[in-house]
Protein backbone atom coordinates (compact mmCIF):
# COMPACT_ATOMS: atom_id res chain seq x y z
CA UNK A 1 0.00 0.00 0.00
CA UNK A 2 0.98 3.50 -0.71
CA UNK A 3 0.29 4.64 2.63
CA UNK A 4 -3.04 7.61 3.12
CA UNK A 5 -3.33 10.15 0.17
CA UNK A 6 -5.21 12.95 0.42
CA UNK A 7 -6.10 12.89 -3.33
CA UNK A 8 -9.82 12.54 -4.47
CA UNK A 9 -9.84 9.18 -6.10
CA UNK A 10 -12.85 7.30 -6.50
CA UNK A 11 -11.59 4.71 -3.65
CA UNK A 12 -8.53 6.64 -1.46
CA UNK A 13 -5.99 4.39 -0.80
CA UNK A 14 -6.05 2.93 3.01
CA UNK A 15 -3.21 3.90 5.40
CA UNK A 16 -3.00 -0.27 6.35
CA UNK A 17 -5.41 -2.55 7.20
CA UNK A 18 -6.60 -1.71 10.31
CA UNK A 19 -8.67 0.65 10.20
CA UNK A 20 -10.29 -1.48 7.47
CA UNK A 21 -12.13 -3.01 10.93
CA UNK A 22 -12.53 -0.18 12.51
CA UNK A 23 -15.83 1.82 13.41
CA UNK A 24 -18.27 2.73 11.01
CA UNK A 25 -20.72 5.07 10.68
CA UNK A 26 -23.86 5.61 8.02
CA UNK A 27 -26.03 9.16 7.83
CA UNK A 28 -29.14 8.69 5.78
CA UNK A 29 -30.90 12.00 5.24
CA UNK A 30 -34.59 12.71 3.83
CA UNK A 31 -35.20 15.98 2.71
CA UNK A 32 -38.27 16.96 4.23
CA UNK A 33 -39.69 14.36 5.50
CA UNK A 34 -42.31 14.84 8.29
CA UNK A 35 -42.69 13.19 11.17
CA UNK A 36 -46.89 12.69 10.96
CA UNK A 37 -46.36 12.11 7.15
CA UNK A 38 -43.25 9.28 8.15
CA UNK A 39 -45.43 7.75 11.47
CA UNK A 40 -48.46 6.67 8.86
CA UNK A 41 -46.22 5.40 5.74
CA UNK A 42 -45.37 2.00 5.77
CA UNK A 43 -41.69 1.59 6.92
CA UNK A 44 -40.60 -1.73 7.79
CA UNK A 45 -36.87 -0.68 7.35
CA UNK A 46 -36.83 2.39 9.05
CA UNK A 47 -39.25 0.68 11.69
CA UNK A 48 -36.89 -2.07 12.07
CA UNK A 49 -33.65 0.42 12.95
CA UNK A 50 -35.73 2.64 15.68
CA UNK A 51 -36.71 -1.03 17.16
CA UNK A 52 -32.66 -2.08 17.57
CA UNK A 53 -31.89 1.48 18.67
CA UNK A 54 -34.18 4.92 19.06
CA UNK A 55 -36.70 6.71 17.46
CA UNK A 56 -37.05 10.54 18.37
CA UNK A 57 -39.58 12.73 17.59
CA UNK A 58 -40.03 16.10 18.10
CA UNK A 59 -36.63 17.24 17.30
CA UNK A 60 -35.87 20.89 17.17
CA UNK A 61 -34.23 21.19 13.97
CA UNK A 62 -33.93 25.11 14.59
CA UNK A 63 -34.89 28.29 12.84
CA UNK A 64 -34.93 29.47 9.54
CA UNK A 65 -36.76 26.84 7.62
CA UNK A 66 -34.97 26.02 4.11
CA UNK A 67 -32.76 22.92 3.60
CA UNK A 68 -29.38 24.38 4.15
CA UNK A 69 -29.71 25.64 7.82
CA UNK A 70 -30.91 22.79 8.88
CA UNK A 71 -28.15 20.31 7.44
CA UNK A 72 -25.64 22.66 8.68
CA UNK A 73 -26.99 22.16 11.93
CA UNK A 74 -27.01 18.28 11.63
CA UNK A 75 -23.31 18.75 10.27
CA UNK A 76 -22.05 21.25 12.12
CA UNK A 77 -23.38 20.58 15.92
CA UNK A 78 -24.22 24.33 16.47
CA UNK A 79 -26.92 26.56 15.38
CA UNK A 80 -27.25 29.43 12.92
CA UNK A 81 -25.99 31.71 15.20
CA UNK A 82 -22.44 30.55 15.11
CA UNK A 83 -22.67 28.97 11.89
CA UNK A 84 -23.92 30.86 10.38
CA UNK A 85 -26.19 30.12 7.39
CA UNK A 86 -29.62 31.24 7.53
CA UNK A 87 -30.35 30.96 4.04
CA UNK A 88 -29.67 28.32 0.89
CA UNK A 89 -26.34 30.31 0.05
CA UNK A 90 -23.95 29.29 2.08
CA UNK A 91 -22.73 33.12 1.98
CA UNK A 92 -22.49 33.74 5.69
CA UNK A 93 -21.22 30.18 6.51
CA UNK A 94 -18.01 30.16 9.45
CA UNK A 95 -17.09 26.93 8.86
CA UNK A 96 -13.66 27.72 10.11
CA UNK A 97 -15.02 28.43 13.73
CA UNK A 98 -17.25 25.45 13.27
CA UNK A 99 -15.90 22.83 10.78
CA UNK A 100 -18.20 19.62 9.49
CA UNK A 101 -18.20 17.05 10.75
CA UNK A 102 -16.10 15.27 7.83
CA UNK A 103 -13.59 18.02 8.45
CA UNK A 104 -13.65 17.53 12.42
CA UNK A 105 -13.01 13.28 11.87
CA UNK A 106 -10.53 14.02 8.65
CA UNK A 107 -8.22 16.61 11.08
CA UNK A 108 -8.44 13.66 13.76
CA UNK A 109 -8.67 10.26 11.59
CA UNK A 110 -6.72 11.79 8.42
CA UNK A 111 -7.07 8.21 6.74
CA UNK A 112 -10.06 7.30 7.26
CA UNK A 113 -12.35 6.89 4.16
CA UNK A 114 -15.43 9.53 4.01
CA UNK A 115 -17.85 9.49 1.19
CA UNK A 116 -20.99 11.18 0.23
CA UNK A 117 -23.74 10.77 -2.09
CA UNK A 118 -26.44 13.06 -2.57
CA UNK A 119 -29.30 13.26 -5.22
CA UNK A 120 -29.39 17.35 -4.50
CA UNK A 121 -26.23 19.74 -4.60
CA UNK A 122 -27.94 21.61 -1.48
CA UNK A 123 -25.58 19.91 1.13
CA UNK A 124 -22.59 19.26 -0.82
CA UNK A 125 -22.14 22.84 -2.10
CA UNK A 126 -21.84 24.56 1.62
CA UNK A 127 -19.70 21.03 3.26
CA UNK A 128 -18.35 18.08 3.28
CA UNK A 129 -15.19 19.16 1.53
CA UNK A 130 -13.05 17.17 3.25
CA UNK A 131 -14.49 13.94 2.19
CA UNK A 132 -12.41 11.51 -0.39
CA UNK A 133 -14.96 11.21 -2.50
CA UNK A 134 -18.29 12.86 -3.18
CA UNK A 135 -21.05 12.43 -6.43
CA UNK A 136 -24.15 14.68 -6.70
CA UNK A 137 -26.70 12.68 -8.63
CA UNK A 138 -30.03 13.91 -10.90
CA UNK A 139 -32.43 11.27 -8.58
CA UNK A 140 -33.02 9.15 -5.53
CA UNK A 141 -32.55 5.98 -7.37
CA UNK A 142 -29.36 7.01 -8.69
CA UNK A 143 -27.74 8.14 -5.72
CA UNK A 144 -28.86 4.76 -4.00
CA UNK A 145 -27.60 2.77 -6.71
CA UNK A 146 -24.23 5.28 -6.88
CA UNK A 147 -23.95 4.84 -2.67
CA UNK A 148 -24.09 1.25 -2.76
CA UNK A 149 -21.23 1.09 -5.39
CA UNK A 150 -19.09 3.04 -3.39
CA UNK A 151 -20.08 0.85 -0.33
CA UNK A 152 -19.08 -2.59 -1.87
CA UNK A 153 -15.92 -1.18 -3.56
CA UNK A 154 -14.38 1.99 -1.52
CA UNK A 155 -15.83 0.67 2.08
CA UNK A 156 -15.86 4.01 3.66
CA UNK A 157 -15.57 4.78 6.99
CA UNK A 158 -18.08 7.58 7.37
CA UNK A 159 -20.84 7.97 4.93
CA UNK A 160 -23.62 10.80 4.32
CA UNK A 161 -26.10 10.08 1.79
CA UNK A 162 -28.83 12.70 1.12
CA UNK A 163 -32.17 11.56 -1.05
CA UNK A 164 -34.03 14.43 -2.14
CA UNK A 165 -37.18 12.92 -3.94
CA UNK A 166 -39.59 13.44 -0.86
CA UNK A 167 -39.46 16.98 -0.82
CA UNK A 168 -39.64 16.57 -5.00
CA UNK A 169 -43.44 15.14 -4.32
CA UNK A 170 -44.10 17.60 -1.01
CA UNK A 171 -43.93 20.77 -3.43
CA UNK A 172 -45.38 19.28 -6.50
CA UNK A 173 -48.22 17.96 -5.02
CA UNK A 174 -48.48 19.18 -0.69
CA UNK A 175 -46.44 18.20 2.59
CA UNK A 176 -49.44 16.64 3.62
CA UNK A 177 -49.77 12.92 5.52
CA UNK A 178 -53.12 12.48 3.84
CA UNK A 179 -51.51 12.57 0.66
CA UNK A 180 -50.99 9.44 -0.80
CA UNK A 181 -48.20 10.89 -3.44
CA UNK A 182 -46.47 12.10 -0.48
CA UNK A 183 -46.46 9.13 1.40
CA UNK A 184 -45.53 6.80 -1.43
CA UNK A 185 -42.46 8.76 -1.90
CA UNK A 186 -41.51 8.12 1.54
CA UNK A 187 -42.19 4.53 1.31
CA UNK A 188 -40.31 4.33 -1.86
CA UNK A 189 -37.10 5.72 0.38
CA UNK A 190 -37.66 3.24 3.03
CA UNK A 191 -36.89 0.35 0.32
CA UNK A 192 -34.45 2.14 -0.96
CA UNK A 193 -32.56 2.66 2.76
CA UNK A 194 -33.09 -1.19 3.01
CA UNK A 195 -31.30 -1.69 -0.40
CA UNK A 196 -28.17 0.46 0.78
CA UNK A 197 -28.60 -0.91 4.35
CA UNK A 198 -28.34 -4.93 3.20
CA UNK A 199 -24.85 -3.36 0.89
CA UNK A 200 -23.64 -1.54 4.36
CA UNK A 201 -24.40 -4.68 6.59
CA UNK A 202 -22.74 -6.97 4.05
CA UNK A 203 -20.00 -5.03 3.93
CA UNK A 204 -18.91 -4.31 7.21
CA UNK A 205 -20.80 -7.59 9.19
CA UNK A 206 -18.75 -7.53 12.08
CA UNK A 207 -17.56 -3.92 12.43
CA UNK A 208 -19.38 -2.09 14.55
CA UNK A 209 -21.33 0.49 13.42
CA UNK A 210 -24.10 3.20 14.26
CA UNK A 211 -26.59 4.52 11.61
CA UNK A 212 -28.76 7.44 11.77
CA UNK A 213 -31.77 8.66 9.34
CA UNK A 214 -32.29 12.16 9.66
CA UNK A 215 -34.43 15.00 7.91
CA UNK A 216 -33.60 18.89 7.85
CA UNK A 217 -37.34 20.17 8.45
CA UNK A 218 -40.96 19.26 7.32
CA UNK A 219 -43.16 21.23 5.24
CA UNK A 220 -47.10 22.41 5.30
CA UNK A 221 -49.13 22.80 1.89
CA UNK A 222 -46.46 22.97 -0.41
CA UNK A 223 -43.93 24.70 1.01
CA UNK A 224 -41.77 25.26 4.25
CA UNK A 225 -40.14 28.75 4.02
CA UNK A 226 -40.66 31.18 6.86
CA UNK A 227 -42.62 29.01 8.85
CA UNK A 228 -40.28 29.15 11.97
CA UNK A 229 -43.39 28.97 14.51
CA UNK A 230 -45.38 25.87 12.43
CA UNK A 231 -44.07 22.59 14.44
CA UNK A 232 -44.87 20.37 11.01
CA UNK A 233 -41.93 22.24 9.71
CA UNK A 234 -39.65 22.84 12.69
CA UNK A 235 -40.17 19.56 14.37
CA UNK A 236 -38.78 16.37 12.67
CA UNK A 237 -37.57 12.88 13.54
CA UNK A 238 -33.93 10.88 14.02
CA UNK A 239 -33.00 7.72 14.12
CA UNK A 240 -30.05 5.92 16.05
CA UNK A 241 -29.47 2.21 15.57
CA UNK A 242 -26.49 0.21 16.37
CA UNK A 243 -25.83 -3.43 15.71
CA UNK A 244 -24.31 -3.98 18.84
CA UNK A 245 -27.03 -2.47 21.15
CA UNK A 246 -26.15 0.50 21.68
CA UNK A 247 -27.61 2.33 24.68
CA UNK A 248 -29.36 5.47 24.02
CA UNK A 249 -30.47 8.54 25.47
CA UNK A 250 -34.29 8.91 26.14
CA UNK A 251 -34.43 12.61 25.60
CA UNK A 252 -35.45 15.46 23.65
CA UNK A 253 -33.39 15.58 20.98
CA UNK A 254 -32.34 18.18 18.67
CA UNK A 255 -30.56 18.55 15.19
CA UNK A 256 -27.55 19.65 16.70
CA UNK A 257 -26.96 16.29 18.62
CA UNK A 258 -25.92 14.20 15.72
CA UNK A 259 -22.61 15.66 15.95
CA UNK A 260 -21.18 14.62 19.31
CA UNK A 261 -22.89 11.57 18.99
CA UNK A 262 -20.76 10.28 16.34
CA UNK A 263 -17.27 11.95 18.00
CA UNK A 264 -17.85 9.96 20.99
CA UNK A 265 -19.01 7.32 18.74
CA UNK A 266 -15.25 7.66 17.57
CA UNK A 267 -13.74 7.77 21.10
CA UNK A 268 -13.09 11.88 20.31
CA UNK A 269 -12.71 13.98 22.82
CA UNK A 270 -15.07 17.40 22.51
CA UNK A 271 -12.97 20.10 23.70
CA UNK A 272 -14.85 23.01 24.93
CA UNK A 273 -13.84 25.50 22.86
CA UNK A 274 -15.36 24.43 19.80
CA UNK A 275 -18.29 25.56 21.71
CA UNK A 276 -21.34 22.52 20.27
CA UNK A 277 -24.31 23.33 21.00
CA UNK A 278 -25.44 19.70 20.76
CA UNK A 279 -24.84 16.84 23.27
CA UNK A 280 -24.27 13.24 22.60
CA UNK A 281 -27.03 10.81 22.39
CA UNK A 282 -25.09 7.70 23.02
CA UNK A 283 -25.83 6.84 26.74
Amino acid sequence: MLGCQQDKLPCPYRCDDGDELGKKVLIIGLDRCRTDAFQLANTPVMDSLAAAGHLYTSVNRGPHTVSAPGWTALLTGVWSDKHGVTDNSYSNADFGSYPDLFSRLKERFPCKRMYYVNSHPIVSKGMLGAADNGEVTGNDAEAASDAIQQIKMCRPDVMFIHLNDIDHEGHDTDFDPQNQRYIAQIEDCDRQIGEILAAFKNTFPTQEHLVFINTDHGGEGGGHANQDNNPNVTHVFMIGSSNLGQAWKDTLAEQVDLYPSVLQFFDVTIDSSWALDGKSLLQ
